[in-house]
């Protein structure tokens, strides 16, 4: 049993196993966004044209992580941060993330 407060720091590997994308694979599907009607209903404050900049930015800027990308790109971390949830919920089932337990 751990009786010290632990924090354990995982990777984007650690949820290949559920079909969650990897890094290269990550930024792809978000620049995949442009020009998809997944942009059309932005939280209030950040508009269509606002997301696809960054879509092109992202693509054209090398990284394949798009952890480095937000680290470079501050002012816009915050859309970046929501474009990424929103691409990993879209790949959220929740049978592989927590699969049925057999009693037998």
């Amino acid at each position: 049993m751990i009786e010290t407060p632990t924090v354990l720091v995982l990777g984007a590997g650690a949820s290949v196993h559920a079909n969650y994308p990897l890094g290269g694979q990550l930024v792809n599907q978000i620049c995949q966004l442009r020009g998809s009607a997944e942009l059309d209903d932005l939280p209030e404050g950040w508009t269509r044209t606002e997301a696809e900049d960054f879509c092109t930015r992202l693509s054209r800027s090398g990284h394949y992580s798009i952890d480095a990308f937000l680290g470079s790109d501050v002012e816009h971390a915050a859309l970046g941060k929501y474009l990424l949830a929103r691409v990993l919920k879209a790949r959220e089932v929740t049978d592989r993330l927590f699969p049925p337990h057999s009693s037998g």
